[in-house]
């Protein structure tokens, strides 16, 4: 009978153990599920949240920035350990057969017979918005340019360069008219609405903007209207160039076409309107799309807009005729 107890005791003890062990295996089996829900709820969570920053970053609104020069040569001072620009002075030129030269790694300045405060200042002041002017386009650096200042307009016309422009940038140079020369006025729109001093600061640093854009894409734009408006939107709209211009061509006025199939037909319809359209896809998305206007030479304005707005060019022209109309009071074409 002993022998008979300790056998049921025993079987008693095994089913016992065994028990406890499938308690335990099914505890760890609901441990185990329970983990792997709390990880997949954190992968999800991991997964919805980084979707949510990448849509907010995309559609983020980059922020109109114009940052004073004067912080910018500091912080490029504190970069690179040099000094701060120090404005030039006539005595910086050297003076070779009545031509004034001066070189450095921005610039190599040629200034034929003639050289005075308007250029200098000019100069001076193209210095001082040289960083400035290549954050505003996504730029970080530039091959040296040439500048060339001529002191009439016979000798600025005997290089080539159309006599319609005061100003032109061809292939890293920048050959300027000194806005005080004879004749001028003459062939300019634009002379009315600024002092000798903005309008000389305005031609150098438009001009310059078309050499970082070269430089940044090898190429100007195919699109006229892209390549003007650019530059007269950051010379005059950002850097505040001359604050009467546009105006007088804008408020009040009717729109002289009914399509952009003219936008590049004229020359003044290219900076005009050319840098209305800029102005208007800056206010709405930001500074950030004048690399977009001009990262890519190879597409043409269609393809351009459809990235940026979702609609080609004859798409758009309704969106950009409502905002001149309400910004400016203009008058829709009507012939």
């Amino acid at each position: 009978m002993e022998n008979e107890y300790e056998v049921e005791d025993l079987i008693e003890s095994s089913d016992e153990t065994i028990d406890n062990e499938l308690l335990a295996l099914e505890q760890g089996r609901r441990r185990f599920k329970k983990i792997v829900r709390w990880v997949s709820l954190f992968v999800v969570l991991i997964f919805v949240g980084g979707m949510i920053a990448r849509i907010a970053f995309y559609n983020a609104k980059a922020p109109i920035v114009v940052r004073d020069p004067a912080v910018l040569e500091q912080e490029s001072e504190a970069k690179n350990g040099s000094e701060a620009f120090t404005p030039l002075s006539i005595e910086d030129f050297d003076l070779v057969d009545g031509d004034y030269f001066y070189e450095d790694d921005k610039f190599d300045i040629i200034s034929y017979g003639h050289m005075d405060d308007i250029n200098i200042d000019a100069i001076n002041d193209l210095y001082s918005k040289y960083d400035q002017i290549l954050e505003m386009m996504n730029h970080e650096s530039m091959e040296q340019l040439k500048l060339y200042f001529y002191g009439d307009r016979d000798t600025y016309l005997e290089t080539g360069i159309p006599s319609e422009f005061i100003a032109y940038y061809l292939d890293g140079h920048i050959h300027v008219l000194n806005p005080n020369a004879k004749g001028v006025s003459d062939y300019t729109d634009y002379r009315d609405d600024f002092d000798d001093f903005n309008y000389s600061h305005y031609l150098l640093v438009h001009e310059f903007i078309h050499g970082v854009h070269h430089h940044k894409i090898g190429s100007m734009s195919p699109e006229a209207w892209i390549n003007e408006g650019i530059a007269e939107y950051i010379s005059i709209e950002a850097l505040g160039y001359g604050t009467k211009v546009y105006r007088r061509f804008f408020e009040g006025q009717e729109i002289p076409f009914d399509s952009f199939t003219w936008l590049n037909a004229t020359i003044s319809y290219r900076y005009i309107y050319g840098r209305s359209i800029v102005d208007y896809l800056v206010d709405q998305q930001g500074l950030g799309v004048i690399s977009a206007l001009i990262q890519d030479p190879t597409l043409s304005d269609d393809d351009i807009m459809l990235k940026l707005v979702g609609t080609d060019m004859d798409g758009f022209f309704e969106t950009w005729e409502a905002f001149m109309i309400e910004e400016y009071g203009m008058v829709a074409y009507s012939r």
